[in-house]
């Protein structure tokens, strides 16, 4: 094209003749050549001023080589980098994963992958008339990660000796492929693939713990407490009940008792003067100082894991006086004649009355 301008021709004398371009617009001599976009060929690019060469696309980078996606959640998009001049076409091969995409002007990759797949590498092109670049992106899309873990209780309650477990948890979200447990649990016990806790414990205990249910896309966890304690007292029982025993005998009996250890002993109301009861065994022994009317005594066993209660009767009685004897026994009297006093000996228990 020529723009209007104010050059004249000149003659054979090299005389100019001077053209008014403003009378004139339309001569010839009053358009210059001005060069468009039109003017430049599919591989030139308009620089606004001339056409050039145009530069092919190269070190095409998506700044990853891999990329981890989870099932159901977006991508961040990536969006490419490159040299050169601007693709004209985006290409992927193969097809990226079911709900991402390739925005075929931009190069961007986004979307939210529908379903899982395996490791795969894709191929990305970007072209234009002088040529391509291409980038290598390897892409896997996983299962979401579990977002909730539940057992069936928050707290196990276990026994010395015995086998104790815990249902495996409701895990919601993806599937778990591995557990961790912070602390440890106790020594006895373990988590197996499913979740589930199990074992036989060793000692007295009561501690918190967090399990976390994990897979490559995530991970949630849950609280529960561990108690261990002893296995409870089931049954107590005095074999020699009820007890009918004498001021001053010499007492001890031992009950018979089910089910746990380590216990400790309580006995209400008191115990009559002189008697106790053997913490280390429930053994009610001593010797009773006073006479007491038949009453209602309850022994309890204690320990960790609970507790189990036996009344009892107990009376204590004074001892029968016996083996009466006055020295002397016989006396040759007169009428009249005293005797003096003659005290008679007894063995048992003192008389109340004669």
């Amino acid at each position: 094209m020529l723009a209007s301008g104010c050059l004249g021709l000149f003659d054979q004398d090299d005389e100019p003749i001077v053209i008014d371009c403003q009378e004139e617009p339309s001569h010839q001599d009053c358009f210059i050549p001005v060069i468009t976009e039109d003017d430049c060929t599919p591989l030139q690019i308009f620089t606004g001023d001339y056409c050039r060469a145009m530069i092919m696309p190269s070190s095409l980078s998506y700044g990853v080589e891999e990329i981890t996606a989870i099932s159901g959640v977006e991508i961040q998009p990536l969006t490419p980098s490159f040299n050169g001049d601007g693709p004209q076409n985006w290409l992927v091969t193969p097809s990226l994963p079911d709900g991402l995409s390739l925005n075929r002007q931009t190069g961007v990759i986004s979307g939210t992958p529908k379903s899982q797949t395996i490791v795969a590498e894709y191929t990305i092109i970007a072209s234009n008339a002088a040529g391509h670049s291409t980038s290598i992106i390897e892409i896997v899309v996983v299962a979401p990660g579990p977002y909730s873990v539940q057992y069936q209780v928050e707290a196990l309650s276990c026994e010395i000796g015995e086998y104790c477990e815990l249902y495996a948890p409701l895990v919601r979200g993806g599937d778990a492929e591995s557990w961790v447990v912070e602390p440890p649990l106790p020594e006895g016990f373990q988590i197996l693939e499913d979740g589930s806790i199990e074992g036989t414990p060793i000692s007295l205990g009561d501690s918190n713990h967090t399990v976390t249910a994990l897979n490559i896309g995530g991970g949630a966890s849950t609280d529960i407490r561990i108690i261990t304690l002893h296995e409870s007292p089931s049954y107590v029982h005095y074999p020699d009940h009820p007890f009918f025993w004498l001021v001053g005998d010499e007492v001890s009996t031992t009950p018979n008792v089910d089910g746990g250890g380590n216990l400790t002993w309580t006995v209400s109301p008191s115990l009559p003067e002189g008697l106790y009861i053997d913490q280390s065994d429930g053994s009610i022994k001593g010797s009773p100082l006073h006479p007491q009317q038949v009453l209602q005594f309850t022994v309890t066993a204690h320990n960790t894991g609970g507790s189990s209660s036996v009344n009892i009767l107990i009376q204590i009685s004074e001892e029968s006086p016996s083996g009466l004897i006055y020295v002397p026994s016989e006396f040759d009297l007169r009428i009249g004649e005293g005797i003096g006093v003659v005290l008679p000996y007894i063995e048992g228990g003192s008389p109340s009355a004669w």
